[in-house]
């Protein structure tokens, strides 16, 4: 578990260019297999806590992005200029629940104490599933996003936001299933057939429309996949180079210092460093840091990106004609 304090089957790249770009953003993306449902036995045996935040300190830091939010009092405060989110730079694993103390911002009309769950991780207003708590001027509850979420909006709600009221809020996301927990009732859930997450939507944080005030923030992961969990393909397989569940990369304990600023800078969402760093380097970090920095959702793909990573793969076939592990990846036949 991480306390925040101030100071992300091995599949071959295709022999042709155009078909790259398709190949390892399916290897990041990854493609859904279904299983079966299962009861959870309670929070404790089937969550484990990897992050939180008290927000005890003068500046937000740099575990998250957004494009509106100061720390006042001990506090986060988001929105205060408009529509605003928050989100956790590092990514979490498809099965995710956050939890948090939240407050309407007493300047303006209370609208959304929500929360976006299996985001990208841009900076400005975005989401893709989003729980929403007092939505829509503070008028409806409702859970929206996904791929085939059926829409659940509740338009006659029994609770809405009321200023000056702090609320405990969880929302989670758990198999195919989301739902929206508001001082430990349950408000909405709802189930997406072709639920999304893995690599470039992985992201948590937290949305509103006139401003809340945020404290004691906690994100868990299942210690399990849940079993309607589907299966994303996370890794380049046999590379000096891997990737965790949770969309983290490594690499082994000798890589060099270059080499982990590298890594470093692709698990804070830092493309552009990462890219840089890699670029410098050679040999197999230099070729599989690239593939993994161009086949992510959220890097800006140039013309030139895709051919440069297979003809370091070719140079490095040439190189070691009888690694196996290299050949898959080469257009050499």
């Amino acid at each position: 578990m991480t306390r925040f304090s101030p100071t992300r089957s091995a599949s071959t790249l295709k022999k042709a260019h155009p078909s790259l770009k398709r190949t390892i953003a399916i290897i990041l993306l990854g493609w859904v297999c279904c299983g079966v449902s299962a009861e959870d036995s309670g929070l404790a045996d089937t969550w484990v806590l990897k992050f939180e935040d008290d927000f005890e300190r003068e500046e937000l830091g740099d575990e998250w992005t957004t494009n509106d939010a100061v720390i006042r009092e001990g506090r986060l405060l988001l929105g205060v200029k408009g529509p605003a989110c928050a989100k956790l730079v590092r990514p979490f694993p498809a099965d995710v629940r956050i939890q948090f103390t939240a407050q309407a911002y007493e300047t303006r009309p209370p609208c959304d104490l929500s929360v976006t769950l299996a985001a990208e991780r841009f900076r400005a207003m975005s989401w893709n599933y989003l729980l929403a708590f007092g939505g829509v001027n503070n008028t409806v509850n409702k859970l929206t996003g996904g791929r085939r979420l059926a829409g659940m909006r509740d338009e006659n709600p029994a609770r809405l936001i009321e200023l000056g009221r702090v609320y405990d809020i969880v929302a989670v996301k758990e198999g195919k299933g989301l739902s929206l927990i508001v001082d430990g009732k349950l408000l909405l859930e709802g189930r997406d057939e072709e639920v999304m997450g893995g690599p470039g939507f992985d992201a948590v944080g937290l949305v509103t429309w006139n401003g809340m005030y945020v404290d004691d923030v906690r994100v868990y992961e299942r210690k399990v996949a849940h079993q309607d969990t589907p299966q994303y393909v996370l890794r380049l397989g046999g590379l000096i180079l891997s990737m965790d569940n949770a969309g983290h990369l490594a690499g082994p304990p000798e890589l060099s210092g270059e080499g982990r600023r590298g890594i470093d800078a692709y698990n804070r969402g830092d493309l552009a460093v990462a890219e840089r760093i890699f670029k410098s380097l050679d040999g197999e970090v230099q070729a599989a840091g690239l593939a993994y920095v161009y086949g992510h959702l959220n890097h800006d793909e140039g013309p030139d990106d895709f051919p440069l990573v297979a003809r370091l793969f070719d140079k490095l076939s040439r190189a070691m004609p009888d690694d196996r592990r290299i050949a898959e990846y080469s257009r050499r036949d």
